[in-house]
């Protein structure tokens, strides 16, 4: 029934999408309203119920996304309150359409902007528990997540520079430590674990693009003939 009310809810289009649409829940805090509060922890249990509903259930997941739901989760990822649990359900969907999460993931990591590095440590995190599955392997090369990821390191250019480069003052070494870290440790997951993946990551130079982005870090230096060094 809750899953019902969340696709047509026909009590009141307004209302539901109210509550769906994140703009209505996470104005600034200092103004915002108890009205406005209520709304945000009514989408927060509406998400956690929605989540506690797939679990283990193959049909709810179906059901949910024959209802045209993915679009209005994907939303709630910008926001910080609910990305948890939206996290949680795209991945429970994953069971029946791998392909789609990749596709959210990878384009979520890709259009993100330089200063959200907690979004994109977030879905990292969630990449990295999908990726545990082969059809998450399979999924993540046939979606281009090699090349997302490795955007996501070449958008880090000049990040760990000595001394820091101006666009990168606000960013602490150890915050983007973290993201390189999980990039390479997605990365290898799909690569150590799908024989497959490493064939295609040869094929294509992505070793070769991978040492290039490393190197454009700041932490790295390449010497002609040489091995990287830091």
């Amino acid at each position: 029934m809750a899953l019902w009310i969340l696709a047509t809810s026909p009590a009141g289009d307004s209302d539901v999408f109210e509550l769906e649409n994140p703009r209505f829940c996470c104005r600034n805090k200092e103004s915002a309203s108890s009205v406005q509060d209520l709304e945000r922890e009514l989408t927060c249990v509406m998400l956690r119920t929605v989540a506690t509903l797939l679990k283990g259930s193959v049909r709810n997941a179906v059901v949910l996304k024959d209802h045209g739901m993915v679009p209005f989760i994907k939303i709630f990822l910008d926001h910080e309150c609910y990305r948890e649990t939206s996290l949680s359900i795209l991945e429970q969907l994953s069971v029946i359409n791998t392909e789609e999460y990749m596709s959210i993931i990878v384009g979520a990591l890709c259009s993100s902007t330089q200063g959200e590095l907690q979004l994109k440590l977030d879905l990292l995190k969630s990449l990295l528990r999908i990726l545990q599955t082969p059809k998450g392997r399979a999924a993540f090369r046939v979606s281009s997540g090699f090349n997302g990821l490795l955007t996501l390191l070449s958008d880090l250019e000049g990040s760990l520079h000595e001394p820091p480069l101006q666009a990168w003052g606000a960013v602490t070494p150890g915050q983007t430590l973290g993201l390189v870290l999980h990039t390479l440790c997605a990365m290898s997951v799909a690569l150590h674990l799908d024989p497959v993946n490493g064939d295609f990551f040869r094929r294509n130079g992505l070793f070769e693009k991978l040492a290039e982005d490393l190197c454009l870090l700041g932490w790295l230096t390449r010497r002609p003939g040489h091995l990287l060094i830091c």
